[in-house]
């Protein structure tokens, strides 16, 4: 059992182990899958913003063109170039910027002067062209910008230009947006000059966004050039967004390029330092990790209350199945799986119980029964060590198993004797078998059976204290007592079984007037057995109700022998066991037999031991009513020497008490001589007669006489006799 709960332990620590290894595993994986979730969700924010500016940007320069072209298709119309030139800008949601118009041979319409080389630039427009070109420095700008030049027409043909020029401040927010809560940056990069087009306040913000300095100093150096994946330059050239990453003075970034098709080498690129994606993911790491950790909490808390609910239910089931529910010690089961780790040494087994304690349920109580066998559970356990098991079997029954030394014999007495001592108000006696079992040897139920003989052979010691060791003798004795068993139906069949007849005699005339039938076993190759012998085997058994019918059919064939013979007879007491009187066929067999031999009711009288009353008093007094109203006439024996009392006289219908041999031997006793004058003279004015058993001398019939006891019975008159002598004696009588 003991092994059992290591194991247990050993199993739930593997399985606590494989759930954290699990749970790291698990949590690893985790992280991993928000991490590559995190890089797509990067990726497609910065696709996601990469389309929207360029679409911006698309829709911006369309607005643009749309002014100029309004601004062109006006000046074909009017002369007042300054009035259209004001409409032009109303209409602009920014006025930054230069717009003006200039004919093909140089003159201004409108705008800045123009020298030769401003007119080469605008040569596309004057060729009937829209034209969108990034100028880093030119006549136009000291600063880059964007130059957007449309046609003007004078009818179908083309008079000049119109122009816009896109700088400053109004150039960088074209290109520029801060993205991830401007931790990272959206620019423009022209890249035949390499410029970079952010707001100039970026500039001197470096040491606040150390990206700054890395997009300022990119461009600018050609080795960073060749950092940027093929992959990404690949999709620049197909005019596709692309996205990557690289390092930049060992930190990771990503980037993303859109290709701007209406300039040309003009790109948007925007650029995100990993760093805040890992950020982003230790955040969530963090509460992941928090979140898993208050879940394997949780988890550890159910599972360990449910490990501990289930130890305490199996510590429920445990004694439900191991202990006994009113001592709180072991019973038999556990008693004999606690004791299998006790080999290895010389132990002795020790069984006892309390000579009939059903006496002292029905006397005393179940409350003070329960109690005594609670206190004899804790003497047990004052006196056992470490190691050693104990329980109780059953009822008043318990059983040791201890280690075996040269003082264990006076341990047992000892024991044994505080057992006796823990009855205050009613005196007991306890009977207790000793096994010795071998150090290389296991408990068996063998052991267990053999204490039981061994107790039992000294139930009928008359002492408070009985140990008994099983040895050779009590093993033989056991074997003859089998044998005894197995050969009580062929006896029966072969008649061995013998009736002597003892009379009872009227203690005031000196003749007979009644017999009692004995059973005597004449053994075919034993001879004589002594029914002190033999009985108690079949009350054991159950044999003995087999025994009872043999006897009072023996008894009714010998009555009706005499009464074919016209001979006077005298009437036969049969004793019936206390377990035939539980049988509910009990009157009809009685009756069977009679009416078989024609035996009239009143020559057999029925005898009941006193025990019998304490077993089932109910059921005891309507099969005595039953006996009674067929003609039976009924005695009690041995009276006096149970726990009955006078008032269960009233109850049940007796015709003879027979008092137990004891009372004689007390009889010097002024007190018991009172007690048993008074008791005769009760059963008197009952109308119930009195016999006194044993008895063996002229003194105590004297004394019989005088307290007018009315029929005696013992060796003084004579002893057990055979059918036949006792036929002759009765015949001279």
């Amino acid at each position: 059992m003991k092994r059992e709960q290591k194991m247990n332990s050993i199993r739930s620590t593997i399985y606590v182990g494989l759930f954290f290894v699990i749970f790291i595993i698990g949590e690893i994986a985790f992280i991993r899958f928000f991490s590559n979730m995190f890089e797509q969700e990067v990726e497609d924010k910065l696709n996601e913003v990469a389309t929207q500016m360029q679409v911006s940007f698309f829709e911006e320069m369309e607005g643009k063109f749309a002014i100029l072209n309004f601004f062109a298709s006006s000046i074909e119309k009017t002369e007042d170039y300054h009035e259209i030139l004001a409409q032009a800008q109303n209409r602009e949601v920014s006025h930054t910027g230069a717009i003006g118009a200039v004919r093909k041979n140089g003159e201004i319409l409108s705008g800045m002067p123009l020298e030769a080389e401003h007119l080469e630039i605008l040569k596309p427009s004057f060729n009937g062209k829209e034209m969108t070109q990034f100028l880093t420095k030119s006549a136009f700008s000291d600063e880059p910008c964007i130059l957007l030049a449309v046609p003007i027409y004078s009818g179908t043909k083309i008079d000049g230009a119109a122009y816009k020029i896109i700088s400053g401040k109004e150039l960088e927010q074209l290109f520029y947006a801060p993205i991830f809560n401007q931790g990272g940056f959206t620019f423009g990069f022209y890249v035949p000059d390499q410029t970079v087009i952010l707001p100039e306040q970026m500039d001197g913000k470096k040491a606040d966004y150390p990206i700054l300095t890395m997009i300022y100093e990119f461009p600018l150096e050609e080795n960073h050039m060749d950092q940027i994946p093929d992959t990404l330059k690949q999709d620049l050239e197909h005019l596709t967004i692309g996205v990557s990453s690289f390092h930049y003075q060992g930190d990771p970034y990503y980037i993303s390029a859109t290709r701007i098709k209406e300039i040309t080498n003009c790109y948007q690129i925007s650029i995100v330092p990993a760093g805040l994606i890992n950020k982003k993911l230790q955040q969530v790491s963090v509460g992941i990790w928090i979140g898993l950790i208050i879940l394997a909490i949780i988890f550890c808390c159910i599972y360990f209350f449910s490990k501990e609910r289930a130890r305490k239910n199996r510590e429920i089931l445990q004694k439900l199945a191991y202990y006994d529910a009113l001592t709180d010690i072991w019973n038999f089961e556990g008693f004999k799986q606690e004791i299998q780790s006790m080999s290895g040494r010389n132990r002795q087994l020790v069984v006892f119980d309390i000579d009939e304690f059903h006496y002292m349920n029905l006397l005393m109580g179940e409350a003070y029964a329960d109690q005594l066998l609670k206190d004899i559970s804790q003497v047990i356990q004052n006196h056992t060590i470490e190691g050693e098991g104990y329980c109780r079997v059953k009822d008043d029954v318990f059983a040791l198993c201890l280690y075996d030394s040269s003082i264990c014999t006076r341990r047992i007495e000892e024991l044994i004797e505080q057992c006796v001592n823990a009855s205050e108000k009613m005196p007991i006696s306890i009977s207790c078998g000793v096994v010795h079992i071998l150090s290389e040897q296991n408990f068996t139920m063998a052991d267990y059976d053999c204490c039981l003989i061994a107790k039992e052979s000294v139930k009928k010691v008359s002492s408070s204290c009985k140990v008994v060791y099983y040895d050779e003798i009590l093993e033989k004795e056991q074997i003859e007592n089998k044998i005894l068993q197995n050969e009580l139906n062929s006896a029966l069949e072969e008649e061995q079984i013998l009736i002597y007849l003892q009379p009872k005699v009227n203690i005031q005339t000196g003749k007979w007037v009644g017999a009692e039938a004995l059973a005597r076993w004449m053994h075919s190759e034993r001879g004589m057995i002594s029914p002190g012998k033999f009985i108690p085997i079949f009350e054991k058994t159950g044999q003995i109700e087999l025994l009872d019918l043999y006897i009072f059919e023996q008894v009714c064939k010998q009555i009706r022998i005499w009464l074919d013979k016209k001979q006077k007879v005298l009437p036969i007491a049969v004793n019936l066991s206390r377990k035939h009187l539980s049988s509910d066929m009990l009157v009809d067999n009685l009756m069977t037999i009679l009416e078989k031999y024609q035996v009239p009711v009143e020559l057999v009288e029925i005898e009941l031991t006193e025990s019998a009353f304490f077993k089932d008093t109910q059921h005891l007094t309507s099969v005595m009513k039953q006996l009674k109203g067929r003609g039976f006439v009924l005695s009690i024996d041995d009276f006096g020497t149970g726990y009955s009392t006078l008032s269960t006289l009233l109850e049940m219908p007796v015709d003879l008490l027979k008092f137990d041999k004891s009372f004689l031997n007390s009889w010097e006793a002024e007190r018991n001589a009172t007690v048993i004058t008074g008791m005769i003279q009760v059963a008197k004015k009952l109308g119930i007669k009195t016999l006194m058993e044993g008895i063996e001398t002229k003194e105590q019939v004297e004394l019989l006489k005088e307290v007018h006891c009315d029929l005696g019975q013992g060796y003084f008159y004579a002893k057990p006799l055979p059918i036949q002598i006792f036929e002759e004696q009765w015949v001279r009588q």
